[in-house]
């Protein structure tokens, strides 16, 4: 640092000012001070930065897959603010949980973010959080902790998938979910028997829970398309439960109309293109990261939980997509934006406390009040 600040007739104390980013050094001076670093080809060295302000610059993420949604989130917007992930997984092995949660502890992360695939209390993780490790579930809140959380809409997300087949003049519809002891799987669930009793549907044999295996959706759907009246309709609970569906039925779904939970990367390319309840994992990786820094920055916040909105993607004939309104709002002056399927990006407002449908290449096609 010496070095540069010889090379641009500045102070060192200048030179840590312009590498820090700080907003008040002079234009002319971070410019020479740039110059200079580029010139002798310098680095800033991050150890030295990092013990003086106490921090690692790394987070750690506990993981159920490598390829999870939620990491590739989660890193984009780690990324965006200089921070560094160490990622491990756990692939629903709550003993391979409690190793990765206190191997990174041991690594001296800034912070956890985890995606809790068990729905079993972590101990270890439940100690580190009486010491003020800053901790953010993504997905699912901990089990018998209390901590920070950010979790997608679900119930709405499956009204949303229910009010769509409904429209589309289905009567008997059938659930096929994830295990109700984990938090996504019941609030799915429950929102789906909520949905039915509100339409004057049955709800209580068109409901099939229970953990993710192909032995047991292959079963489940097997016993509910041998019910009568034979359902003419289908919402399952998560990606890995549409894929195993598609696996058993074909790809025509046995003669079903449906909607998944979660988009599939294969979504459009079926034949037919499939309709699904879309999770915003950009939004919830920025919410994340806004959550775990500042708890870092003030450990005395109170327990808080975001929840994101999702939205419905039809791709039936002549669909549109589904944005609801009155979700919680974070934007300032009540608008909401939204990242839509053809790259564009829009901005509702929110004031109407309404529904806006998009048509499937972006265009607005009516914004309904609601009254």
């Amino acid at each position: 640092m010496a070095d540069v600040a010889r090379s641009a007739g500045v102070a060192v104390s200048t030179v840590s000012r312009v590498v820090n980013a700080d907003p008040t050094v002079g234009r002319a001076f971070v410019d020479r001070v740039n110059e200079a670093i580029t010139t002798l080809g310098w680095e800033a060295d991050d150890r030295a930065r990092h013990l003086r302000l106490g921090v690692s610059g790394t987070i750690g993420a506990v993981v159920v897959e490598l390829d999870s949604p939620f990491l590739r989130a989660a890193e984009r917007a780690a990324r965006a603010a200089g921070l560094m992930v160490l990622t491990m997984a756990t692939e629903n092995d709550e003993h391979l949980e409690v190793e990765a949660v206190r191997s990174l502890s041991r690594r001296r992360v800034d912070g956890l973010i985890i995606e809790q695939g068990t729905g079993i209390p972590n101990p270890h993780l439940a100690e580190l959080l009486s010491r003020g490790l800053p901790v953010v579930a993504m997905d699912r809140p901990l089990p018998g902790m209390a901590a920070d959380a950010v979790i997608s809409d679900n119930a709405r997300g499956i009204e949303l998938a229910y009010d769509h087949l409904v429209g589309r003049g289905h009567r008997v519809i059938v659930f096929v979910g994830d295990d109700e002891r984990l938090f996504t799987g019941a609030e799915r669930a429950d929102a789906f028997r909520r949905s039915a009793d509100e339409h004057g549907h049955r709800a209580a044999r068109r409901v099939f829970t229970g953990p993710v295996s192909g032995e047991r959706v292959a079963a489940d759907l097997d016993r509910a398309l041998a019910r009568r009246p034979r359902p003419t309709a289908l919402v399952t609970g998560n990606a890995g439960i549409t894929t195993l569906a598609f696996r058993h039925l074909g790809m025509a779904l046995g003669g079903l109309d449906f909607v998944g939970f979660d988009d599939l990367e294969l979504a459009t390319v079926l034949d037919p293109p499939t309709t699904v309840v879309a999770q915003d994992y950009a939004e919830m990786g920025r919410e994340t990261l806004r959550l775990l820094r500042t708890r870092l920055e003030d450990p005395a916040l109170p327990i808080r939980r975001s929840v994101v909105p999702v939205h419905l993607v039809d791709r039936s004939a002549g669909g549109r997509d589904t944005f609801d309104l009155d979700s919680v709002d974070r934007t300032s002056g009540g608008r909401t934006t939204f990242d839509l399927d053809n790259g564009d990006r829009t901005t509702v407002d929110r004031a109407t406390g309404g529904r806006t449908a998009f048509d499937r290449n972006g265009a607005r096609a009516r914004a309904a009040t609601a009254s």
